[in-house]
């Protein structure tokens, strides 16, 4: 009897059954007004924004972070101190090149980048070393780099919204065969 109910305990003793923890997503005004230190959730998702507040400095604790549906062309060099940053939204904002910044959020698993004005990954895109899940929907990228390949951990890329040549397709998908790509049926376009 006992070897039974140990075999059943067994999955709920694996470490990752404990340790995903919810997170509460503050917006800025709710955020603003806690200590820094216990808010691990921020979003100031459709808020118009151009600039993020510079005061948005003192959370570093923060996991989660949501600027999507903004006008930010840029980010505060401040971003980079937020090395516990695992989910990062720039989702829909006016982004005409990567933003350097997050290439140091050494502990990113999921960026969406979705839906901005941005043609080029950059070559330093495998900093960023425990990405799991990257979103570029609808972004129209054109330059894959080399690089990408050395994202051993990431599991889900999404380009879908804009329409790839098969070639491209096929070289991306043999090289990356561990990744789950989503895109648009292939066009029979120029490569």
């Amino acid at each position: 009897m006992n070897k039974i109910v140990l075999i059943f305990l067994i999955p709920f003793l694996n470490s990752s059954f404990f340790s995903q923890e919810a997170i509460i997503i503050y917006n800025w005004e709710e955020a603003k007004l806690a200590s820094p230190d216990t808010i691990y959730g921020i979003s100031f998702e459709k808020q118009k924004i151009k600039t993020l507040p510079d005061s948005l400095r003192k959370f570093k604790n923060i996991k989660q972070l949501n600027l999507s549906k903004n006008q930010l062309s840029g980010l505060p060099d401040f971003i980079k101190d937020f090395q516990h940053l695992e989910v990062l939204n720039l989702d829909k904002n006016h982004f005409s090149s990567f933003p350097k910044e997050v290439l140091s959020l050494y502990n990113l698993k999921e960026l969406y980048f979705s839906r901005n004005e941005t043609y080029k990954l950059p070559d330093e895109i495998d900093r960023l070393s425990r990405l799991t899940k990257l979103d570029l929907w609808s972004s129209a990228i054109t330059y894959f780099p080399p690089s990408l390949i050395n994202l051993k951990h990431l599991e889900f890329v999404d380009l879908r919204g804009v329409t790839y040549g098969p070639i491209f397709i096929e070289k991306i998908t043999t090289s990356m065969n561990w990744v789950k790509f989503e895109y648009e049926t292939p066009c029979s376009c120029v490569e």
